[in-house]
């Protein structure tokens, strides 16, 4: 922190604080500033400015404003085509350093691209033909200056092992390179896709340390399967896994060896390894490592063919096919099952391809202080890749060790890429017989040594030391590809990605803050062991936006905060709580489901001097429930959102209101679809000859009746037992009408026969094993989650109307057991209903034993009653149920989710006309997905503000919600209101130095102090990880070019511990980071008053 002088603050401070104490002792109130309510935004402006900042939050169009017609077409153009722009200014001095880094990185791919074909179980010729076509159309539409083109180990690899799982490609190689076409094909339509819908964050998902751990799994893989060649055995192994292929190696130790094989490979990779030291010992020797893989094929060749080794079991390459890239549009299948093979491979491949070219094309543009437009990017990426599976070429991307060489080399532009391309055509249309003798253990050899580097220990040792959850990322990502295959170490690092956002977007930090002596500062207890408590109150701060995902575990949290604080006052007979103040400082958003964890808060603060009850959960339903509950997963049900929940269950009231009408108007045939309009078509198609009127005043007379008991019961609250014995009393009056009447024989549909007895055991009628056990399984997750979602919103409501903690976890145990139980005595699947659990909280009920007398009452029906109910008309069991679910369709809380968050509001619509229009798995899918694409949002696209002072303060804002502060001339204050982690690191940089370009044009026109200090607020960034800080070092060197100053104010514990091991902290200096941004501008003040 900084050692600078606070006398005079602190002086200021005591004043403030003696003058506030006079004023409250001559009864004034205290001088308090109210919170600012920023001014209604009409809602379309609203939902332009989130859609700009989630997919156009690099302002692509910045360069069109003000533009006339044909410039903004000329630009339209330059966008695409790149080349055109920087073109024009293209100089001799730019083409003399192309060439050389050109003809370098030619020098460097031709061997590596020919041993790479071979990782992708393809011939020689194809890995020469991705370096040709594919590096000249992105030199035409691609952004980045730096980054060299062509096929990349990892990707290859990659590839190989998909493809070769579909198709075996030395007994069916035709079909095998097809299917690799094919796969390129849609690699790049995948690409452009997220290019041209600006979906570029996806792929920020893959974390750094993921990367670094799936890069260094995959590397030694691939170094171990070059043992096949480097060793010369013929025989080897197909899987990836170390064990299989060390048990490959040893096994033909004793025949399949070759020694001469062994010297030579040895040999050069020795004189390889040696060439990489040298280049990384002295930065100008950078093309002895890039040359030496040429110079090694050359004598390698030479030695073999003056030696004549392949007639000494030598392995050589033997042919590669002369001439340029042949078409290959006719062998891409464009039908059949290879058709969405190729389509799941592309998906992947392609990904992993954008995302390594991506972060390279990142960090030389972060170097040179350029920025890269990543969507830009994925266009260019994924038509050089389309174009590619058309001349025969095969997924091709950014080369880390070849952008690295034509960085250094001195590239200025991606002519670099052309000089490369014509080298390889120059290659495949005269050389390539010269590399008939090449051995293939000097393949093996380059390869290995290209790819050594990607073991990056020193970065894992790092992660260790930053984020213990990034290493387990990136550990995992490298034991599954290790011991593994590729795939199922893809998948881990995915799996562990998604994991860690789910983990923070669920489980938020919150502090108990105290006061830091001779200040009015709170801060956190535990980085400020010198903050003191404040007597009968309690303050604690949230560190989250509070979502759906997250709201009751806030909710509960800080409940938890308070019950462990009042304990330990007990225990040292001090002031009781009496006031809890919540510091929403870093709460940047608020939706309905947050709402009413609020709610739901302040009312259990209301009642907590009454009572404090406990009581063991009394719903139960199926082994998905009660493996949530066991392995302590029940925060995955928040996951779907108050919003979805009141839409998806408005339109199943209705879709089951409307179902009903088959037994309200005696329809005999009726569909078996739930859309309303499948049920409408088949209501009016039976109108004429289907309906029954005696059914229809059945059911309409007493529908009219149940709705008006419900109607008496919820005017006057002391006769809730209406509603709730209206049913009974209509199923007796209709069952005796019809018996008497004998209106069954006028076509009135009657229930006929209930078996008696109690539950038949069900144990043998499940399937245990066949198709549909896999059905059962499937269908049993979706109903589950839906009645575990209810039956604990039901509890959690109850629990706090009557102020006590409801176990969730415990809850789902109960639910589990009681539906596992359930499904071996024929029951299907129950969960706790609304209006039953309603009228029993009404009629008194204390304890679950209401249900054990509610169960004695049915088994009391099934042994005895049951015949009574031959003659109930079916009509009757249909109003039944539509009154009771038409409480269900919510419009109140759906005009109130409309008012608060209309995100929200698009959820509930979208799960509600999904229901209704659809089904209720594709309302509940919408649902899902709508929730799910809100949690994305939130970690991908977190809110940034701009910070003013408000007058006769210390205090900074934001400028938005305050108009009244004032930015400080020269400085630039930013918020960052969220963790700083992979998922929105890139997005958080950007965003930053977009706010930076946004204020100094305007300082330009307004002719003010120039920016010379970037305070950066770190209040609400409770973390931050391995990317999060290379991104907070490429800002500070991007700003260091500007000549802007870097600072940060109020970091917490975990954030400047992190800062602290990273070295961060020291490469900004110690000096720059402060406890407020109040003491930050003092800082930049008087320095701002030195500038000249």
């Amino acid at each position: 922190m900084s050692s600078m002088d606070h006398q005079g603050d602190e002086n200021r401070e005591t004043k403030e604080m003696d003058e506030r104490s006079l004023s409250m002792s001559h009864g004034q109130e205290p001088n308090v500033h109210r919170v600012g309510v920023p001014p209604k935004q009409n809602i379309f402006k609203e939902f332009q400015a989130t859609v700009k900042e989630t997919f156009f939050s690099d302002d692509p169009l910045r360069s069109f404003k003000d533009q006339t017609k044909s410039r903004k077409l000329i630009l339209g153009i330059e966008a695409m085509f790149p080349i055109l722009s920087w073109g024009r200014n293209y100089t001799l001095k730019n083409f003399r350093g192309d060439l050389i880094a050109g003809l370098t990185i030619a020098s460097l791919c031709i061997p590596q691209d020919i041993g790479y074909a071979k990782l992708a179980n393809l011939d020689p010729q194809y890995g020469l033909y991705s370096s040709f076509v594919p590096p000249l159309i992105y030199a035409v539409m691609g952004s980045s200056r730096d980054i060299a083109i062509g096929p990349v180990a990892v990707v290859s690899l990659l590839l190989g092992t998909l493809l070769q799982n579909e198709i075996d490609p030395v007994a069916n190689p035709r079909d095998y390179r097809r299917l690799a076409f094919t796969a390129t094909f849609f690699a790049g339509i995948t690409q452009a896709t997220l290019g041209v819908f600006r979906l570029g964050f996806l792929i920020d998902f893959l974390s750094h340390a993921a990367i670094v751990g799936f890069m260094g799994g995959a590397a030694i893989t691939i170094a171990l399967q070059q043992l096949k060649g480097f060793l010369g055995i013929k025989k080897f192994t197909k899987k990836t896994d170390v064990i299989s292929v060390m048990q490959s190696v040893f096994s033909s130790a004793q025949h399949g060896w070759n020694w001469q094989t062994i010297v030579i490979g040895a040999s050069f990779l020795t004189f390889l390894l040696f060439a990489r030291y040298i280049g990384k010992k002295n930065k100008k020797l950078f093309w002895v490592p890039a040359i030496a893989p040429l110079i090694s094929v050359i004598l390698s060749t030479t030695l073999v063919y003056i030696t004549r080794a392949d007639k000494e079991g030598v392995a050589i390459i033997k042919h590669i096919e002369k001439g340029i890239n042949p078409s290959s549009v006719k062998e891409i299948y464009w039908s059949g099952d290879y058709l969405g093979k190729g389509f799941r491979i592309g998906i992947v491949a392609g990904m992993i391809a954008l995302t390594e070219a991506v972060a390279i094309g990142r960090t030389f543009a972060s170097t040179k202080d350029y920025q890269l437009d990543g969507n830009r990017e994925m266009v260019a990426l994924g038509a050089m890749n389309v174009v590619g599976s058309m001349t025969s070429c095969y997924v091709a991307t950014g080369s880390f060790s070849r952008s690295a060489v034509n960085f250094m080399a001195g590239c200025e532009t991606a002519v670099s890429n052309i000089v490369m391309s014509i080298v390889v055509f120059l290659t495949l249309q005269f050389i390539t017989p010269l590399f008939k003798y090449t051995p293939n253990a000097i393949l093996s050899a380059i390869i290995i040594s290209a790819v050594i580097n990607l073991v990056d220990y020193q970065a894992a040792i790092l992660i260790w030391k930053i984020d213990k959850f990034d290493f387990v990322a990136c550990m995992g990502a490298f034991f599954g590809v290790f011991f593994a295959s590729v795939e199922i170490g893809l998948l881990i690092a995915v799996s562990i990605s998604f994991a860690k956002i789910l983990l923070q977007v669920t489980r938020p930090r919150t502090a108990i803050l105290g006061k830091i002596p001779m200040t009015t500062v709170y801060r956190n207890i535990q980085q400020y062991p010198e903050a003191t408590k404040v007597p009968g109150v309690l303050i604690i701060r949230v560190d989250s936006a509070i979502y759906f995902s997250n709201s009751n575990y806030v909710k509960e949290r800080i409940l938890r905060w308070l019950v462990n604080e009042e304990e330990e006052i007990k225990g040292n007979y001090q002031t009781r709580i009496q006031f809890l103040i919540v510091d929403m400082s870093p709460v940047t958003d608020i939706d309905t489901s947050g709402i009413h964890a609020l709610e739901e808060l302040y009312r259990s603060l209301q009642k907590r001097d009454y009572r404090r009850l406990a009581f063991t959960a009394t719903f139960f339903a199926g082994i998905t429930q009660a493996t949530l509950g066991v392995f302590r997963l029940g925060f995955l049900i928040d996951f779907l959102s108050h919003a979805a929940i009141v839409g998806f269950m408005g339109g199943a009231a209705i879709t089951i209101a409307l179902q009903q009408l088959k037994g309200f108007l005696g329809i005999k045939k009726f569909t078996k679809k739930t859309d309303v309009i499948s049920v409408m078509q088949s209501v009016f198609s039976s109108a004429h000859h289907g309906w029954n009127w005696q059914t229809i005043v059945i059911g309409a007379s007493f529908l009219t009746f149940l709705l008006f008991a419900r109607y008496i019961g919820k005017k006057n609250k002391k006769l809730f037992w209406v509603p709730a014995i209206a049913p009974l009393i209509s199923v007796i009056l209709s069952t005796t009408l019809v018996y008497i009447t004998r209106a069954d024989k006028e076509g009135v549909a009657i229930i006929k026969h209930i078996e008696k007895g109690i539950n038949p055991s069900s144990v043998k009628e499940i399937y245990w094993s066949g198709d549909y056990l896999g059905k059962g399984f499937r269908i049993g997750i979706v109903a589950g989650m839906i009645a575990l979602t209810e039956a604990v919103a039901i509890g959690r409501t109850f629990a706090s109307t009557k102020d006590y903690q409801l176990d969730g976890n415990r809850e789902m145990v109960a639910l589990g057991a009681m539906n596992v139980v359930g499904s071996m005595t024929s029951c299907y699947v129950a969960t706790g209903s609304f209006s039953r659990s309603a009228v029993n909280f009404m009629a008194g009920c204390e304890t679950a034993v209401s249900n054990i007398v509610m169960s004695i009452v049915v088994f009391l029906t099934l042994q005895f009653i049951t015949p009574l109910f031959k003659y109930t008309p079916n009509a009757i069991l249909s109003a039944i149920i539509i009154s009771a679910v038409i409480n269900l369709v919510d419009y109140q809380a759906a005009i109130l989710i409309w008012k608060i968050d209309k995100f929200d509001f698009v959820a509930c619509m979208g799960a509600f006309f999904g229901v209704f229009f659809a089904s209720v798995e594709i309302g509940l899918l919408i649902a899902v997905s709508i929730s799910f694409a809100k949690i994305l949002l939130q970690v991908t696209r977190p809110r940034t503000a701009i910070l003013g002072k408000i007058p006769m303060t210390t205090v900074y804002r934001n400028i938005q919600q305050y108009p009244e502060a004032t930015k400080v001339p020269g400085v630039l204050i930013i918020r960052v209101d969220s963790a700083i982690y992979f998922s929105n690191s890139n997005y958080v940089k950007e965003r930053i130095l977009r706010w930076l370009v946004n204020e100094e044009e305007e300082i330009k026109g307004n002719y003010q102090t120039r920016i010379q200090f970037l305070i950066v607020d770190m209040s609400p960034v409770t973390d931050i990880d391995t990317s999060g800080i290379h991104a907070l070092e490429e800002l500070y060197r991007s700003l260091q070019k500007r000549g802007i100053q870097l600072v940060l104010a109020n970091p917490g514990p975990v954030v400047i511990d992190k800062l602290h091991t990273s070295n961060f902290a020291t490469l900004l200096g110690e000096d720059k980071i402060f406890l407020t941004v109040a003491e930050a501008v003092e800082y930049c003040s008087p320095k701002l008053a030195e500038d000249p």
